[in-house]
């Protein structure tokens, strides 16, 4: 499959993702329960399943530097395709797009966003290719303790599944959706830290 997944266009100076334990694929805990609490230290809050993505929260920079993600920043679409779903999540909304000239067998590629404001209308079909801005960073939620983020997912889904009734549980049953790590797709590889 050659597709590039470089939500944020081209950032300035940028390295890689930085990627702390929790934000991976398949990560069991919650990576902001490890950041520090007014409570103190405490341990890690574990997700009900497996991680279905990564979160991109901060990326290395040339000169070395932690640089994070920022409300208004646009999402844009991996590949060529068509926004077909939204729905609400627990920091803003999901956005789903079908890649429909990349199958596997009897399934479709799909890019899921997380956590973002979508900025198309599923309703209306219209394509998307690669860089085209389909969504956009939010403004964090007000006293919430989960930092800014964009979660990132990659799945292949039955062709005959109905874009509209996917959601994060089906995302995660694998008689509809066969779950990727979307770090295989960055150009360069994350750093992954303990």
């Amino acid at each position: 499959m050659a597709m590039l997944l470089e939500p944020f266009g081209d950032l300035a100076g940028f390295v890689c993702w930085h990627l702390w334990p929790g934000m991976e694929f398949g990560a069991r805990d919650f990576w902001w329960s490890r950041l520090p609490a007014p409570q103190g230290d405490q341990p890690p809050a574990r997700r009900p399943g497996r991680h279905e993505g990564v979160d991109l929260h901060c990326y290395r920079t040339v000169t070395g530097d932690l640089k994070f993600v920022e409300p208004g920043w646009l999402v844009t679409a991996p590949a060529a395709g068509f926004v077909v779903h939204t729905h609400p999540d627990f920091l803003a909304h999901s956005l789903y797009i079908m890649h429909p000239d990349i199958r596997w067998d009897d399934r479709v590629l799909y890019t899921v966003y997380g956590h973002v404001c979508p900025e198309m209308d599923p309703e209306a079909g219209q394509p998307v290719f690669p860089t085209t801005p389909v969504a956009s960073l939010p403004e964090p939620v007000p006293g919430s303790a989960v930092p800014l983020h964009l979660h990132v997912s990659l799945a292949w889904i039955r062709q005959s599944f109905a874009p509209k009734k996917l959601s994060w549980k089906l995302l995660g049953d694998p008689g509809v959706s066969l779950l990727i790590d979307p770090a295989r797709f960055f150009r360069n590889a994350p750093e992954r830290f303990l």
